[in-house]
């Protein structure tokens, strides 16, 4: 398994993007995906970007944090891409850098950390976490937790944009 990493154009600023990876790459062992084959492509996405998935997967109005497609079960309805390596993207995880800036202005923080939370989470449900009722999201938000304190005690979160 490995992680791809794109970043739509505009703020704010990627910064240390191989030590992201780095992050990434853990966080999905931590998962549980170590054992899978492919690629997980995380792309950050603007606000306008995200919105528009938003709508047409889930019908929702308006940008949200991440949303997460499982190719391995034909979760979007386009075709399964392959990188430059010719490996299989398994999934993808959008995340919206500007939904995590704006969250943590409004509850404390950090950006870069609530970035990677966000990423965290979709690799959970890759894991096939859930967070659909009372219960699974208890599950979910002790699975992040785990995860995070783990990457907390190995990388500095606070520093990727």
């Amino acid at each position: 398994m490995s992680i791809s990493l794109a970043k739509e154009a505009g703020r704010p600023a990627l910064r240390r993007r191989r030590q992201l990876l780095t992050v990434l790459k853990a966080a999905a062992t931590l998962a549980g995906l170590e054992h899978e084959c492919g690629v997980i492509a995380v792309c950050l996405l603007g606000k306008k970007h995200m919105a528009e998935l938003n709508e047409a997967f889930l019908n929702h109005h308006g940008p949200t944090d991440v949303l997460t497609f499982d190719l391995r079960q034909d979760a979007r309805p386009s075709a399964p891409a392959i990188t430059d390596d010719d490996e299989l993207v398994i999934a993808e995880i959008d995340v919206c850098p500007a939904v995590a800036v704006e969250y943590v202005g409004a509850h404390g923080g950090n950006p870069s950390r609530e970035l990677v939370l966000y990423i965290v989470h979709g690799m959970l449900h890759l894991s096939g976490e859930d967070d659909q009722t009372p219960a699974a999201r208890r599950a979910m938000r002790a699975a992040e937790k785990r995860v995070m304190d783990a990457l907390s005690q190995r990388f500095d979160l606070e520093r990727f944009f």
